[in-house]
């Protein structure tokens, strides 16, 4: 469990030389080396920051960040001039990249052949640069940094368990130096360093638990989904820890009668009878909103017992927008799952009401209805 809370370096430091007799004296260099040690060893993603990167792409290739420790997941950006305006503005829309499988991925660049005909765009790294799969553009990277205080010095959780890990670790390489230089006894030496992986496992130990019960429900309704959703890699595992709509025998679809405006609720047994179900849609909060345009990611939870024909995103400055209003139609689907609606041609400081949807033999049905206010 994490509380989100985080001590500097220098706590780390002042509860070493209180704990410890240590006469010797170390600079800070070594200091911050061994805690950054520590942190890369535990391998847990609560020690390190989160970030969001923007990079410019020139010539195939663009510089990767600097405290990059570990990459969660990439995309391109469209609709922007170059980084710093998808950074400071928030404009653009993101799609996801995947890692490139192919083993002449850095051909790409290197002539004019049609290497990437109908396929989606990837990406490799290597010598401190990121190489997506096009020549020019902008990467937006999700990664884990090694946190940082206003000095600059490496900070890590303030929980206790985390403060004796890191203590005990910088503790055992001290230690370490001093029974090669003879001036700390065998057994001495081995109690700081059973110590030390007592309190390293404890602290990796603790980061593994749930944050509470609304990790719990999250992690839940990941684990018991009969059906996957293949398709949470492009919507950026957003919606993920929406449950999964399910229908007992016996149960009725009330949410069929409220999506499709009628009153009488369908139940399994109806299948069998002849009615059909309808898909059941969740639209997600609109983001990367700008003047023009915004996005965002919705779920088919359930599909329905008919194969949906088109899906998307309606909206207008009215409510409960229709797909007689503005639309982005994404066309046919067959499974359940996340998908992602750039909604563009808007007016400034206007707000919008959008609703995704999902059309079959039945006819249209509509998710819950979102609100936002584009950018003056």
């Amino acid at each position: 469990m994490y509380s989100g809370n985080t001590v500097s370096y220098k706590v780390i430091v002042n509860k070493l030389f209180r704990d410890f007799p240590f006469d010797e004296k170390f600079n800070d260099e070594e200091m911050l080396e061994w805690l950054a040690e520590f942190m890369a060893h535990t391998n847990s993603g609560v020690v390190m920051a989160s970030k969001i990167e923007y990079i410019d792409i020139v010539d195939g290739r663009g510089m990767l960040p600097s405290d990059l420790h570990k990459i969660k997941q990439t995309a391109s950006v469209s609709g922007v001039e170059n980084a710093e305006d998808a950074k400071c503005t928030g404009r653009g829309i993101l799609n996801a990249m995947r890692w490139s499988t192919d083993n002449f991925h850095k051909q790409y660049h290197c002539d004019t052949r049609d290497y990437t005909s109908e396929s989606s765009n990837t990406y490799t790294v290597g010598q401190g640069f990121v190489f997506p799969s096009f020549s020019k553009g902008v990467v937006a990277i999700a990664y884990e940094a090694i946190p940082t205080d206003d000095e600059g010095y490496p900070t890590i959780p303030a929980e206790q368990q985390w403060l004796e890990g890191a203590t005990h670790y910088v503790a055992h390489k001290i230690a370490r130096k001093m029974w090669f230089q003879g001036t700390l006894t065998s057994d001495k030496y081995q109690i700081i360093e059973r110590d030390r992986d007592w309190y390293f496992a404890q602290a990796v130990n603790h980061s593994k638990q749930l944050n509470g019960v609304d990790d719990a429900e999250s992690f839940k309704n990941q684990l018991v989904r009969t059906i996957p959703t293949i398709q949470d890699h492009s919507s950026f595992f957003a919606n993920m820890q929406i449950p999964e709509q399910r229908y007992f025998k016996g149960a009725t679809n009330t949410n069929f009668a409220q999506l499709a405006g009628g009153s009488t609720a369908a139940t399994p047994s109806s299948i069998a009878s002849g009615t059909l179900l309808s898909p059941i849609i969740v639209t997600g909060a609109a983001t990367n909103i700008t003047q023009t345009q915004a996005s965002c990611v919705n779920q088919i939870t359930f599909y329905g017992s008919s194969a949906i024909t088109s899906h998307g995103i309606c909206y207008g400055t009215s409510n409960n927008p229709t797909i007689a209003n503005l639309i982005i139609d994404l066309g046919a689907i067959s499974t359940i799952g996340s998908f992602v609606t750039p909604m563009v041609g808007m007016l400034a400081s206007t707000t919008y009401y959008a609703r995704s949807y999902a059309s079959n033999a039945q006819g249209t049905f509509y998710g819950n209805e979102i609100q936002f206010t584009t950018t003056a």
